[in-house]
């Protein structure tokens, strides 16, 4: 899964604003949760990142949308949440996410995707990284090294346009 910005989406769409209905529950779900954060992913990506949520997080339902395939199984969502931390939690936990693929060949192939067709391979190595073997209880880690996190906010906001839809607030 990749940090996106709305900008960043709309570009990959090749649109310049979202089809109305979109925009309308966009609008509805920043009503009610007024922070947010855009990815690009594939399905399975986003199921992962929804267990890491409902165990890590959600004492209330997941708010997202998907807004439609830019391929197969692969596409753009939007997360919603009440405060600011939990936004900032999981826009530091989306790049060390790693997906484990069943079916693929090899069998049991880990990675993450980097925008579509660019898989990263799960290194065993890297202490960071999250997969379903590694447990998805991770939020006392991620509390631990809290400027850290806030650093990758910040360079993703300052490097990356990441912040730049002013409804995007995190």
């Amino acid at each position: 899964m990749k940090l996106q910005s709305y900008q960043q989406m709309l570009s990959e769409y090749g649109i310049l604003q979202l089809e109305a209905d979109d925009e309308t529950s966009r609008k509805e779900m920043l009503e009610m949760r007024r922070y947010s954060v855009i990815l690009e992913g594939g399905f399975m990506e986003f199921d992962n990142l929804n267990k890491w949520i409902r165990i890590n997080l959600a004492p209330e339902p997941i708010i997202w949308l998907f807004y439609s395939k830019i391929a197969y199984d692969y596409g753009f969502a939007e997360y919603f949440f009440a405060n600011e931390s939990e936004a900032r939690a999981v826009a530091e936990i989306i790049p060390r996410i790693y997906t484990v693929y069943p079916h693929s060949n090899p069998p049991n192939l880990t990675v993450k995707s980097n925008g579509y067709n660019e898989d990263v391979a799960y290194d065993p190595n890297d202490g960071s990284a999250i997969t379903p073997d590694s447990g998805w209880a991770t939020l006392p880690r991620i509390r631990s090294m809290t400027s850290a996190g806030a650093s990758l906010v910040s360079y993703l906001i300052r490097k990356k346009g990441i912040n730049d839809c002013p409804c995007c607030r995190f």
